[in-house]
């Protein structure tokens, strides 16, 4: 080659060096501000990824806060309507898992103070439902199920309606939010990033560019590999269901290992079924409308995917109540869904026992002794027990959806008509008694509002009532008898103190004259005529001594019981008021209780008595017998007799007293008795009186 076309050669290479330099030192610049410009750009796009996570960590959370609160509901209500001691683990469990995701969304939201701010109300709220549960607890363990199950009703609302999940929504919102913005960000730096790339692919080299953007997509796919790392272990390790399904098959592509213990089917299994495995094929096309209606449930519509309550199969058989809860996604770039699976099953054991409980308390109220009648706002009968029906003396039909007022007008303006509407607009419970004019009956009302209404108990006392006005006649009466009793006392006070006067300390004075006399006498037949006068004042003053004795109480009762005593008295009254008075005893009678021997013998004794004086008896008969294990003694006169319902049938004080031994003993006195045909009262005592110990006459 000639040299200067070696030169020249040369020279044009080194052109083209030079050229090629400026060109690469353009290329250069251009591809080092464009590889700048997606450096940046995927910055940003690995700090998006780094923000999805993190809100879709913050959403798992919060996922699982919800079911620790309604676990913990659940436990609730099976400690109080079905006294499951078990159920206390249960809450246990649901409050330790609680606190730990309380946690979690706390570390998840540290930079934040608006987040941390509503995290601080969610503990709150959430303590408070986890102390309801508490007190639910505790009344279950002193064993007051009935403030147990009012602490249950006070939550019936459950999760679902309480400010936890107001405030859970606004954290899972506002992260949506969030990430909406920054999605907008992402889009914007990579339009801008073409932008650039297209100005700087007309001087870069296309090798240039695929190095550093290989280089740069490398590190990405290995950040974005991380992040679906931990997004599988969370996946993997969380405590609720999930599954992966294809869309159009319904082939399991993912599964966790709480799903292989729910379906008790092992990974294998699962890794060649479809969900049809899971469910009935009658349930097939339930299912598919349920997983078309989640593909198209729009997301940030409140709580993320579509929820339905469904029936699975375990793979013993058994059948589980869940519910599923379907969000669409792309897996391997096909369209999927994602199925996180709730086990209901104690849940709807709950509601199964609250329904049995609420069924007993409606069971209770309508078969309760009380009639009860529940009031609307405008003093319509909302509901009526069937006691309430009889007492109101109308059928239910008659009674539901009419009004009060209307009904009975009388009430409106009376003591129940302002009863009620002092509880109605107090809201305080008020007691009455009030006498209905129009029955003549009385009626005790107590009435407790409720929401939007009023609640009232009634019940008769009509009987109770007469029955109190009756003891406080018999109290009246009773006090009058008590007076003339002590009348009497003082009376035969007074007539013992007089025969002592007049004739025992007569007899007494006349031994001792004599007696005296015979000690001064010095005459032998003097001294034996004083001694014989005051032995003959001795024999006088024994029988009445002894006669005194027996009135007050005969001793041949305690020594030869009471028939032999009865015996006596008749033949003793016969004697001294020269009437026949006859007494008959069932042979073989055994010995009784002291007691009753003594109030029987009274008894007699004071029939005996009043007939001999006022009866004009010409005869009287006494008849004991003993019947199994009551004694009956009878004691009749033909005298004139008298009325029964006049006021010696009512007030005299000897019937009275006769009444009040028998009653005493437990047992009754009966008066037969008419004008002009004698009188017969029988008294009936029980055999033993061993319930009646302070009876003692």
């Amino acid at each position: 080659m000639p040299a200067t076309s070696r030169f020249s050669d040369v020279r044009e290479r080194g052109t083209i060096r030079r050229a090629a330099a400026i060109a690469i030192g353009v290329i250069v610049a251009f591809a080092t501000a464009s590889v700048l410009v997606q450096h940046e750009a995927l910055n940003r796009a690995i700090e998006a990824a780094q923000s999805v996570e993190q809100t879709q960590a913050v959403r798992l959370s919060v996922e699982r806060l919800r079911r620790a609160l309604r676990e913990a509901q659940v436990a609730a209500a099976a400690m109080a309507l079905a006294s499951d001691t078990d159920a206390a683990s249960l809450l246990a469990r649901a409050r330790a898992l609680a606190s730990t995701q309380l946690d979690e969304i706390a570390a998840l939201t540290a930079g934040d103070v608006e987040q941390q701010r509503r995290l601080a109300e969610t503990r709150n709220v959430v303590a408070g439902r986890f102390a309801m549960h508490d007190a639910v607890a505790a009344a279950v363990a002193r064993g007051d199920l009935a403030a147990a199950r009012a602490g249950v009703a006070s939550a019936t609302a459950g999760v679902d309606a309480s400010p936890t999940v107001r405030l859970l929504e606004e954290l899972e919102r506002t992260e949506q939010d969030r990430l909406a913005a920054r999605r907008t960000v992402a889009q914007r730096d990579r339009v801008r990033t073409q932008v650039l790339l297209a100005v700087g692919s007309v001087f870069a080299t296309g090798a240039m560019l695929a190095l550093f953007g290989w280089s740069e997509r490398t590190r990405a796919r290995q950040r974005l590999e991380q992040s679906r790392q931990r997004y599988q272990e969370l996946f993997e390790l969380s405590p609720v269901p999930m599954l992966v399904v294809e869309r159009d098959t319904l082939k399991l592509r993912e599964f966790n290992a709480a799903a292989q213990r729910c379906y008790g089917h092992g990974r294998d299994d699962l890794g060649r079924a479809t969900l049809e495995k899971l469910l009935s094929p009658a349930d097939l096309p339930a299912l598919r409308r349920f997983l078309a209606e989640a593909e198209h449930t729009p997301h940030g519509a409140g709580p993320p995917g579509a929820a339905r309550d469904m029936v699975h199969l375990a793979a013993d058989g058994r059948r589980l109540d869940v519910r599923v809860r379907a969000t669409p996604l792309l897996y391997d770039r096909q369209p999927a869904l994602i199925l996180m699976v709730e086990d209901m099953s104690l849940q709807h054991a709950a509601d199964r026992e609250r329904a049995a409980a609420q069924r007993q308390l409606d069971e209770l109220v309508e078969h309760m002794s009380e009639g009860f009648a529940l009031l609307d706002g405008q003093w319509r009968y909302r509901y009526v027990n069937e006691k309430a029906a009889e007492l109101l003396g109308r059928p239910k039909t008659a009674l539901v959806g009419h009004v009060l007022w209307d009904l009975f007008p009388g009430a409106r303006d009376s003591a129940f008509g302002q009863a009620a509407r002092t509880a109605a607009r107090d809201r305080v419970a008020v007691r009455i008694e009030e006498l209905y004019e129009p029955w003549d009956r009385w009626f005790e009302n107590v009435f407790y509002p409720v929401e939007d209404g009023l609640a009232i108990f009634f019940s008769d006392v009509t009987q109770r009532k007469r029955d109190e006005r009756t003891l406080a006649d018999r109290g009246k009466l009773l006090s009058d008898l008590s007076r003339r009793l002590l009348r009497a006392q003082e009376d035969e006070r007074r007539a013992i103190a007089r025969d002592l006067h007049d004739h025992l300390m007569q007899e007494m004075a006349a031994v001792k004259f004599a007696l005296a006399c015979a000690r001064r006498a010095d005459d032998p037949q003097v001294y034996r005529t004083s001694l014989d006068d005051a032995l003959q004042s001795i024999d006088t003053l024994i029988p009445q001594l002894r006669n005194r004795a027996l009135d007050l109480h005969p001793s041949i009762l305690d020594d030869l019981g009471l028939p032999a005593a009865l015996d006596w008295l008749s033949a003793r009254q016969s004697a001294l008021s020269g009437f026949p008075v006859e007494a008959s005893t069932a042979p073989g009678m055994p010995r009784l209780d002291r007691t009753i021997e003594i109030a029987a013998y009274r008894i007699a004794q004071e029939a005996i008595g009043n007939a001999l004086r006022h009866s004009g008896a010409v005869a009287v008969r006494v008849h004991l017998r003993l019947e199994r294990d009551w004694l009956r003694l009878s004691v009749q006169d033909d005298g004139i007799g008298f009325d029964t319902e006049g006021p010696r049938g009512h007030g005299s004080l000897g019937l009275v007293s006769m009444r009040e031994r028998a009653e005493l003993l437990g047992g009754r006195l009966t008066i037969e008795a008419s004008p002009g045909g004698g009188t017969r009262v029988l008294a009936e005592l029980p055999a033993s009186c061993d319930s009646f110990p302070g009876a003692d006459p």
